[in-house]
């Protein structure tokens, strides 16, 4: 497809596609292995093939104009590749649409959607999945919109992927984890997959999918940063007498971590603040605040 201006934003969003895809077991194909694996009769080529065992993915990217159709051409070479994947086992066909607006979606549809995963779960797990995911997006466009280095990328690439949440430090490893596995299980079933989902699972992502879409969501990292820009290891400043037992907190402290990020963050997660106590308390155990001393 001739994407001409376009092109910086397609490899954007291609990386991050071909990393996806790399985390979930498949090798990337280049232009003699997309050949071999098309044949002649298919002219035109796709931006990303990948394969895993017996599984094709073909990935093509396109720009949805807003307020007019689709480019005949486009057309065209959406349809060929849908109809090719259909006709072969174990294939499918993805289109990334770049350019999109994004819609931030209020947080009572988040909220909505979540609970009513959670709902339909108990009952359908599969069909509970996709609607926290869908929930999950939601959210993800609300913290996007909200973050500064997010917000600048989505006028290329509106919806960023959960690695680049936990490469900013949004997600911590924990989440990122339950997450993408949950990701995996949701990509099978949006394409006829048949997989095994649990009911704790959809609960997993129902649940983050409210806390991130909650403005007053806290990240790990955003906790152990605030913490450090307002205490400091009393090393720093507090008198010290060995003859009296140590440092001498006169004016104040000392500090317990964890105290003071659950006093300062009430809406975090208990597990995301004893992992950013864990984190505070490998660099010291007693803590002062700033400028006291």
């Amino acid at each position: 497809m001739n994407i001409g201006p376009m092109l910086g934003v397609v490899e954007d969003a291609r990386r991050e596609k071909e990393l996806e895809l790399r985390r979930d077991g498949f090798e990337i194909l280049r232009e003699g292995q997309m050949s071999m694996l098309l044949g002649e009769k298919t002219a035109i080529r796709p931006d990303l093939i990948a394969r895993r065992g017996d599984e094709v993915v073909i990935v093509e990217f396109a720009r949805r104009q807003p307020n007019s159709s689709l480019p005949d051409e486009v057309k065209r070479s959406l349809a060929e590749f849908s109809t090719l994947t259909d006709s072969k086992k174990n294939w499918r066909f993805e289109v990334m649409w770049i350019g999109e607006d994004a819609v931030v979606p209020e947080e009572r549809a988040v909220d909505s959607f979540a609970h009513r995963a959670v709902l339909v779960a108990k009952h359908d797990e599969a069909a509970g999945l996709l609607l926290a995911y869908a929930a999950l997006e939601g959210a993800i466009a609300r913290l996007a919109d909200r973050t500064p280095e997010l917000r600048e990328q989505a006028k290329r690439r509106p919806h960023p992927g959960l690695a680049e949440l936990a490469s900013l430090g949004l997600l911590s490893p924990e989440d990122f984890s339950r997450l993408n596995a949950a990701r995996q299980v949701r990509n099978s079933i949006a394409h006829g997959v048949d997989v095994p989902v649990s009911l704790s699972m959809v609960q997993d992502v129902a649940f983050l999918a409210e806390r991130i879409a909650d403005a007053r969501y806290v990240s790990v990292d955003q906790m152990v940063d605030w913490f450090f820009d307002n205490y400091e290891d009393p090393a720093n400043g507090v008198p010290f007498d060995s003859g009296e037992g140590g440092y001498q907190y006169v004016l104040g402290g000392p500090h317990d971590a964890h105290d003071v990020l659950s006093a300062q963050f009430s809406d975090a997660s208990t597990s995301d603040i004893d992992e950013a106590v864990r984190l505070i308390e490998s660099e010291a155990h007693e803590w002062v605040q700033k400028g006291v001393y």
